[in-house]
C-alpha cells in the first residue's frame, strides 16, 4: 500500500517539477531571449535614435537642396553664387573685409 502511495506522489512531484521547469524556461525567455522584452526595449530605443538621426539628416538635406535650387541657371541667385565663390576660391574686392566662419574655410 505504501508502495502505491509513494508511486503516486512521485508522479505528482515529477509532473510538478516538469511544469515548473517549463514555466521557468518560458518566463526566462520572455524577458531575456533573442525576442524577449529586454531586447524589444533595446530595439525600440535604437529605432527612436535612428528616427531622430533621420529627421536631422532630412532637414539638412532639404536645406542643401534649397541652396542648390537657388544656384540653378533658371533662378540663379547672384548673392549665393558670390558667397560660394568667395568661400571656395577666396576671392574678394580690395575694399572689402572678409570674416571667415569655420565652415567656410577650405583646406
Amino acid at each position: 500500500m505504501y508502495h502505491y502511495w509513494l508511486r503516486r506522489k512521485a508522479k505528482y512531484a515529477v509532473g510538478l517539477a516538469c511544469s515548473v521547469f517549463v514555466f521557468a524556461y518560458f518566463f526566462f525567455h520572455f524577458f531575456q531571449g533573442d525576442r524577449g522584452l529586454s531586447n524589444y526595449i533595446s530595439l525600440d530605443k535604437q529605432v527612436s535614435e535612428a528616427t531622430q538621426t533621420l529627421a536631422q539628416i532630412t532637414e539638412k538635406r532639404q536645406g542643401l537642396e534649397h541652396r542648390v535650387s537657388r544656384m540653378r541657371s533658371e533662378n540663379l541667385d547672384t548673392e549665393i553664387l558670390d558667397e560660394r565663390v568667395r568661400a571656395v576660391f577666396g576671392y574678394g574686392r580690395p575694399d572689402e573685409f572678409e570674416l571667415a566662419q569655420e565652415h567656410d574655410i577650405v583646406e
